[in-house]
């Protein structure tokens, strides 16, 4: 195991502006300085985002780490005289180091101590009131995006749950700064709208991972890869914009197709890049079959094939079209909307097809965020407490 310091902390006491060499026993016999409402917020992400608090005296120093060295040097720039030191440690073995960003032992870090831990165990609060700031550091820290399915309006923001205490935890706090989330898999999840004011209230993004608060898939994938200059991260945002588009696409993927499924972002630009001009030649080079790709599910599936609305492309309704489709049939439908009875509402109506809806969000998950019951997994079932009286 190897560690190395990267940065220390200014020895300057904010209290007197003695320089001095270990500034928290200082404080004990100078005076503790006061951490600002900004620092307090800061200090509440990191625990929400995985901090620990340690130490043997009654000062508690707090200690955070991650992988991500930019985000790291991000929140020991951002501790300001209460950071300590930032270290890099490389254990023998491991696929990258850990970064450690440490503060000054503080009386006040004492209080957070007895609030967060139980018997000498860590516990995530279910009682934390967010402001922008603390919500902000512990997305950046502990939340993510993802997609579940090809087109960017399929968003949604998680994080990690795996005990049920823990997801409890975060949806309570969740719900204290106003907003809905779910319980999926071993996560905790925002959808559509409550993600969208999430990244809002959270925003601006934080260094290191800017790509958590990017909704566009491309570059997202640019991001998330870390180039190193605004020429790999070019060369990647188009690839990946290639690969997107592809799986958006039955049939050939001409450049008018590409820019009908990919906002932004100019066929031309991406064959200039990639490939010098060569349309084909750019689609050889991010790996993309430029004829006819068969969808591997059904859930990505963008054209629909049978039944109503046979040969609708997922992508012709906006998604405010398709949530007020949805909004539409669950007033006119007696008892829960199935799937079945949204296609026979549907029928000879100008509206997306269950299909669609589908594809473009997933049945349930929309189902959830406008509040609508439905049955159960599956086209025609119905609930056993569902009557049609």
């Amino acid at each position: 195991m190897n560690r190395t310091l990267l940065e220390e902390g200014n020895k300057r006491c904010p209290v007197c502006d003695g320089q001095k060499e270990r500034l928290s026993r200082h404080w004990s016999y100078c005076e503790w300085p006061e951490i600002s409402e900004a620092g307090h917020d800061l200090l509440t992400g990191i625990l929400l985002g995985g901090g620990s608090l340690l130490g043997n005296g009654d000062a508690k120093h707090l200690v955070v780490k991650t992988t991500n060295e930019a985000l790291a040097r991000w929140l020991f720039n951002e501790l300001g005289w209460l950071a300590h030191s930032l270290r890099r440690k490389t254990e023998d073995g491991a696929r990258e180091p850990i970064y450690i960003v440490r503060t000054h032992a503080h009386d006040e870090l004492r209080r957070y101590r007895a609030a967060w831990y139980v018997d000498g165990r860590k516990q995530l609060r279910s009682d934390v009131d967010l402001s922008p700031r603390s919500a902000q550091v512990w997305y950046a820290l502990a939340g993510g995006i993802e997609w579940s399915g090809d087109y960017d309006s399929q968003f949604r923001l998680t994080f990690s749950a795996e005990a049920d205490e823990r997801a409890a935890a975060i949806q309570s706090v969740l719900d204290r700064a106003g907003f809905e989330s779910k319980r999926l898999d071993r996560r905790v999840v925002l959808y559509a709208d409550e993600a969208r004011r999430w990244l809002a209230l959270t925003a601006p993004p934080v260094a290191g991972v800017e790509y958590k608060w990017q909704t566009d898939q491309p570059v997202y994938r640019a991001l998330r890869t870390d180039p190193g200059d605004e020429m790999e991260y070019r060369t990647v945002l188009y690839k990946s914009a290639l690969s997107i588009a592809r799986k958006r696409t039955a049939g050939e993927l001409t450049p008018e197709r590409f820019e009908a499924r990919v906002d932004g972002i100019s066929a031309e630009d991406v064959s200039d890049w990639l490939a010098g001009g060569s349309w084909e030649s750019a689609l050889s080079v991010a790996g993309v079959n430029s004829g006819e790709q068969e969808r591997e599910t059904a859930t990505q599936q963008p054209r629909i094939e049978d039944g109503p609305g046979a040969g609708e492309w997922a992508g012709e309704y906006s998604d405010e079209e398709i949530r007020s489709a949805m909004r539409q049939a669950a007033a006119d439908v007696d008892g829960r909307l199935t799937q079945q009875r949204y296609e026979d509402w549907a029928t000879d109506r100008d509206v997306p097809t269950h299909s669609t809806i589908w594809s473009r969000f997933g049945w349930g998950p929309l189902a959830d965020e406008l509040g609508i019951e439905v049955g159960e997994q599956g086209r025609g079932t119905e609930s056993s407490t569902d009557t049609d009286d």
